[in-house]
């Protein structure tokens, strides 16, 4: 029985500071609970709103849409906690401070990272080029194949995986190959100083107009792009659709040596002299004998 008494006094002593404490914060606890479900509700809420209005807009991309609605619903997290927190009296001006240091230290730490993913977010937003693009930037170049927070993947015309750091994308130079409809090709042949100059641009220009490809405005045009050493070298300047040029200028410079051969002309190319050294004369005096070798 002394035993049974001690038990019971001892579970009597552990579970009043309990009730007593459910006594005195009872009506917190609840109303922390009520916050807590309420707050979960409007994070959510808040959450869908973002993610909607933000989905009206094209030129923000789908994946800014999930990272700031989800950056919305945790901030209306913590600012729940907070208020919980609040609600039983514990002091949150040392716990904020604590954090925000905490989050500098995080902040230096991945100093890197951070940038490629603010670098990220500013690509998805302003979009200087999307997926399927051809660009190039950061000293490489190929097809878009997926933009990321982090980082941007390119795809090389022989199929080589490139990645490239978004902060090195955001802060150069991109050239984008494939954000206007229409390029203007230019391509270059050479003829003989003695051939007909008129005659050879207006085969060039025949030649670009009865291709489909080539858009008729502006107009295809040739002209005397240099007097090299042993040509005359002529270029030639169309117009056509940005998908069409890569096919278009291997066409092309297989075509005009046809077309300017076909018209009687000639494609020069470098020719080299070799001139034997002249035989030095017999020395004054000497006889043919002398002369002779031995």
């Amino acid at each position: 029985m002394e035993l049974i008494d001690t038990l019971s006094a001892d579970a009597k002593s552990a579970v009043d500071p309990v009730l007593a404490w459910l006594a005195l914060r009872g009506m917190s606890v609840i109303y922390a609970l009520i916050i807590l479900v309420v707050g979960w509700r409007i994070a959510h809420a808040t959450k869908r709103l973002v993610s909607r209005a933000l989905a009206r807009t094209k030129r923000i991309d789908a994946t800014v849409h999930a990272f700031l609605a989800s950056l919305t619903y945790y901030f209306v997290l913590a600012v729940v906690v907070i208020a919980v927190l609040q609600l039983f009296g514990i002091q949150t001006t040392s716990l904020i401070t604590v954090l925000g240091a905490t989050s500098l230290a995080i902040g230096l730490a991945l100093q890197g990272t951070l940038t490629n993913l603010a670098a990220g977010v500013m690509i998805l937003a302003f979009r200087p080029f999307k997926q399927g693009d051809y660009i190039a930037v950061a000293g490489q170049s190929g097809t878009v194949k997926e933009i990321t927070l982090f980082t941007t993947e390119l795809a090389t015309p022989d199929n080589v995986q490139i990645i490239v750091p978004n902060a090195s994308a955001w802060g150069t130079t991109v050239t984008n190959y494939s954000v206007y409809a229409t390029r203007r090709l230019e391509v270059s042949v050479g003829i003989s100083y003695e051939d007909d100059v008129d005659l050879a641009l207006d085969v060039l220009v025949a030649m670009a107009k009865s291709d489909a490809r080539v858009l008729a405005d502006p107009a295809p045009s040739a002209y005397v792009a240099e007097l090299a050493d042993s040509q005359v070298t002529l270029s030639l300047r169309a117009w056509c659709a940005s998908g069409d040029l890569w096919a278009l200028k291997t066409d092309f410079t297989r075509r005009m040596k046809a077309e300017i051969e076909g018209a009687g002309m000639n494609i020069p190319y470098p020719h080299t002299t070799l001139v034997p050294p002249a035989t030095a004369p017999a020395p004054a005096g000497a006889s043919s004998e002398s002369a002779r070798p031995t």
